[in-house]
Parts: structure tokens; sequence; C-alpha cells
């Protein structure tokens, strides 16, 4: 849904779905396993394989900078900035 070629950017406005290109997740990650936070709060994981996640942001996350990390069991990526925006559409 959420159309954007910044790797660092997403509008809102066009939609709620991110896709998260990973490395080293284990082979059986699954939407089950894998989690997937913004700024600590957990969002739905729609799809998990063993490089790609995803995710279905909420409608209320707030414009601005946030911090996006994967987990799966104990292992957590690092914080991943990017950037929440709304265009106004016409």
């Amino acid at each position: 849904e959420a159309v954007t070629y910044a790797h660092d950017e997403l509008d809102l406005s066009r939609g709620r779905h991110v896709s998260i290109w990973v490395t080293a997740l284990p082979e059986n990650a699954d939407r089950n396993n894998v989690r997937v936070t913004i700024d600590g709060a957990r969002v739905p994981v729609t799809y998990a394989n063993g490089t790609q996640v995803n995710a279905e942001l909420p409608d209320d996350l707030p414009v601005g900078t946030r911090q996006l990390r994967v987990c799966v069991a104990d292992a957590e990526s690092r914080a991943i900035p990017f950037r929440i925006t709304r265009s106004v559409r016409e």
C-alpha cells in the first residue's frame, strides 16, 4: 500500500504497510516468531521469511522520526531510524 522509494521515509497518507529487507534471520522465520517494534511498541507482522518482513503500521503513528527494530526469539536488531510523513492528498 505505502508507496515510497526513499529507504528511510514512509508517507502514511499512501498506506500503512512496510517491507523490511533483512539478513541473518533463521530459516524458520515466519510471522509467528518474528516481531517488529516501532519506538518499543509491537506492530502486526503480516509476512516473514529469511530475507523479508512485512508489517502493518498503526493509523495513529505520529509524524516524525521513529525507531524500528526486528526481533526473533531473544535476538533484536539495532534501531533503524525512519521518518513518518503524511502528505495532503487531493
